[in-house]
């Protein structure tokens, strides 16, 4: 039974109906991942000096990949410094979303470190801001986000 153009246009405009009286009354149809900020504590390239202290003029170039797909960075940061993500495009996602932190490294063959992995997932909604460490060798980062 094939639906008529009238029929197909009414159900559409059903389902468009449905999807915005779920987020009306608070029924998110997709959750959604907003980053907020990055904190680096100290950078994977710090090395300790002989005395134990760190080196913290020391800058990484860290970025952020969704999915194996880079949604922010590169940017250079030093031990100390916090970044507003709040402006990184919004992820929408199913059940669950991989979020990495990158460090980009230079030269003739680049070999980008991965700092590390966060899964996010989708009953973590509505829970307010959430923080993630990602450590790696001497770098600490703190992630930031929430899901709504």
């Amino acid at each position: 039974m094939k639906l008529s153009e009238k029929q197909s246009k009414q159900n559409f405009v059903r389902a468009i109906y449905n999807v915005i009286e779920s987020d009306i009354f608070g029924v998110c149809v997709m959750p959604e991942l907003n980053f907020v900020s990055l904190k680096c504590h100290r950078t994977d390239d710090t090395s300790e000096s002989d005395d134990h202290s760190f080196d913290m003029t020391v800058e990484d170039e860290p970025y952020l990949k969704v999915n194996y797909k880079r949604v922010w960075g590169v940017k250079r940061m030093k031990s100390g410094d916090l970044v507003d993500l709040s402006n990184v495009e919004p992820v929408m996602f199913d059940e669950k979303i991989s979020v990495e932190l990158w460090d980009k490294d230079a030269g003739f063959f680049p070999d980008d470190d991965r700092m590390g992995k966060l899964i996010v997932h989708a009953n973590q909604g509505r829970l307010g801001e959430l923080t993630h460490e990602f450590k790696r060798k001497n770098a600490k980062y703190t992630l930031t986000y929430n899901v709504k």
